[in-house]
């Protein structure tokens, strides 16, 4: 039997080095009973301390900490618990924070002056498995992809690795692709490196903006 995510608060880790932000935050989702704010932090490393101890569902986490940057400890956070999302959420539109944080395997990355129903909306989405970029800074990440696309790794891609894509738009993890083409988890495993490897990505999430970027996918379709 599946579990049904909805049945339970999606656990929240919240982590700024500001203090009314983390407040505010709190306060922000603490009347949607879906959420559930469970820690905040104040910088990388009790970040890193934070998901040993909640094993968190998301992490809202700002780009710049006083210790490090916020996509430079996203493979530490990973490593310790590699179900947990990160949203960098951020006052700073950068292209390079933006492309370091999709290389560094963020789930998603949008702005500061969001509003409460639009941040529980992202939550969902990327607690669901997607992706999401803030739509007013997505051009940013469009216009760089594209730049490093190599249009020949584009037309190596095999019938089979374009339908894997489809999937992987949809967040679907590769046991859930693999039953769905019928294949093993290995074979599907197989062709979610090879897809990476020629899209010149580096990651998973990496592969799908650049799919969708280059129009070899289209998120807003049903089917």
């Amino acid at each position: 039997m599946i579990e049904n995510k909805e049945s339970h608060p999606i656990k929240v880790v919240i982590v700024d080095d500001h203090p009314i932000v983390r407040k505010g935050l709190k306060a922000l989702l603490k009347s949607e009973k879906s959420i559930k704010v469970v820690a905040d932090c104040s910088n990388g490393t009790s970040a890193i301390s934070c998901c040993k101890n909640f094993n968190p569902d998301i992490i809202l986490l700002d780009i710049k900490m006083p210790d490090c940057m916020g996509y430079d400890i996203i493979s530490n956070i990973k490593k310790i618990s590699p179900q947990t999302k990160i949203v960098i959420l951020t006052a700073y539109d950068d292209k390079q924070y933006v492309e370091q944080s999709i290389k560094a395997g963020a789930n998603g990355f949008v702005l500061k002056d969001i509003n409460k129903q639009e941040l529980i909306k992202v939550i969902r989405i990327v607690n669901s498995g997607k992706t999401f970029i803030s739509p007013n800074i997505a051009r940013i990440v469009i216009n760089s992809v594209l730049k490093d696309v190599n249009e020949t790794y584009i037309e190596s891609l095999t019938s089979r690795e374009i339908e894997v894509l489809h999937l992987m738009s949809k967040g679907l993890t590769n046991a859930q692709i693999a039953q769905d083409l019928y294949i093993s988890s290995n074979t599907a495993k197989a062709h979610v490196a090879s897809i990476i490897k020629k899209l010149g990505a580096s990651s998973r999430t990496d592969a799908v903006v650049r799919a969708i970027s280059c129009g070899l996918v289209d998120v807003d379709k049903k089917t």
